[in-house]
């Protein structure tokens, strides 16, 4: 009983901070930069298998265009065993022939 206790308060608590501000939702912005040319339709589902595999939680936050080139920023929230730096790793090697720049800021 205790333990469903416990589990409901951290739940409350998930959700207020949620509602409410608190922690940032998301860790960090994953930036992908397409190559010249490169399809965003392509960047875009190629970013989104990755993420829909690595990240906790992922939304498509702002796409650009930079000298005829895509640039798609995405709000991350990591998973504890996939960090960062190695969401971009993964991002990169799946998006070689298409973007030419990856980061997490």
């Amino acid at each position: 009983l205790q333990a469903l206790v416990e589990k409901a308060k951290s739940r409350r608590k998930k959700i207020e901070e949620d509602l409410y501000g608190g922690k940032p939702r998301y860790d960090g912005v994953l930036v992908v930069r397409g190559v010249a040319g490169a399809s965003e339709e392509a960047l875009r589902e190629t970013i989104s298998t990755i993420l829909d595999r690595e990240a906790k939680e992922w939304m498509l936050d702002q796409v650009e265009t930079d000298d005829d080139r895509p640039v798609l920023r995405y709000q991350v929230r990591t998973k504890k065993s996939v960090p960062g730096p190695l969401l971009v790793e993964s991002v990169r090697r799946a998006c070689q022939e298409i973007a030419d720049e990856v980061r997490f800021e």
